[in-house]
């Protein structure tokens, strides 16, 4: 087996895809007797933001061009994401594909015109210390009535819990008296793994979160029960917890919420 090194490209690029929460980077430079080249993300959490450009030490002789190019889920906006070299550690600056950052608020009205917003959550049980936090990142189809996006439950009580998770579900509307609208959403989560489209068929992925909330008309709060599967292979539940919107322009909230509404 060929030794795997840490390169040092000279160009670098980072893209992010605000609809799919995936991160593409592209990076190319010249190396001498090394094959193989690629992009991989150092740690397998979705909150990680490093990666690196490694390849394969070979028997090659001469210095050749190289550019290659891979994608990742991600679970925020990143501003910056960190590259591992052998020079020391660069920091690369995202450019966005769709929505810039200050517009991806669930009050744009192109985003309630196409059917699609982002939905950005926070689930947690109030004033219980060292209960789970459910960060959750949902892109949300009107048109379909379907959701995805994924998440993150942390715990700070011993044994610590990071536990990340790819979300797929729907959602629908429940009228239980005029004017009172409520909105039921159901998902199914499983571990999130980066596997590069070059390593053949991937491992079958069995579900590590199933969520379910429901939320106000206008998407900004509601209640959520949710289970997750713990490092010994067990379920934990977690009932009526608290869900509140993040949003990052309060100030436009009310607007925000008049836009929400008018879906249903």
């Amino acid at each position: 087996m060929n030794q795997k090194v840490l390169l040092n490209p000279e160009q670098i690029s980072a893209t992010y895809d605000s609809y799919n929460n995936q991160l593409t980077i592209e990076a190319s430079g010249r190396e001498d007797g090394v094959q193989n080249i690629h992009i991989e993300q150092i740690a397998m959490a979705l909150a990680s933001n490093e990666f690196m450009i490694i390849g394969e030490q070979s028997a090659a002789i001469g210095n050749f061009p190289y550019s290659v190019k891979n994608s990742f889920t991600v679970l925020s906006y990143p501003k910056t994401i960190t590259i591992k070299t052998t020079s020391g550690d660069k920091q690369v600056a995202v450019e966005y594909s769709n929505q810039s950052p200050s517009t991806q608020n669930l009050e744009s009205n192109s985003s309630a015109k196409c059917g699609l917003f982002l939905a950005q959550y926070s689930i947690y049980i109030p004033n219980a210390m060292g209960a789970p936090l459910f960060n959750l990142f949902l892109t949300v189809n009107t048109p379909s009535g379907t959701v995805t996006g994924g998440g993150n439950i942390t715990q700070t009580t011993n044994p610590p819990l990071n536990l990340g998770t790819k979300l797929d579900g729907n959602f629908t509307y429940m009228t239980v008296m005029p004017k009172q609208t409520s909105i039921l959403v159901t998902a199914t989560g499983v571990p999130a793994v980066n596997w590069s489209p070059n390593a053949g068929i991937g491992p079958v992925l069995l579900p590590n979160v199933e969520l379910r909330m429901v939320l106000d008309g206008n998407w900004q709060s509601g209640t959520a029960n949710y289970k997750y599967l713990n490092s010994c292979g067990e379920w934990n539940s977690i009932n009526n917890a608290k869900v509140q919107i993040i949003n990052t322009n309060s100030s436009n909230q009310e607007q925000s919420a008049k836009h929400l509404e008018s879906l249903a």
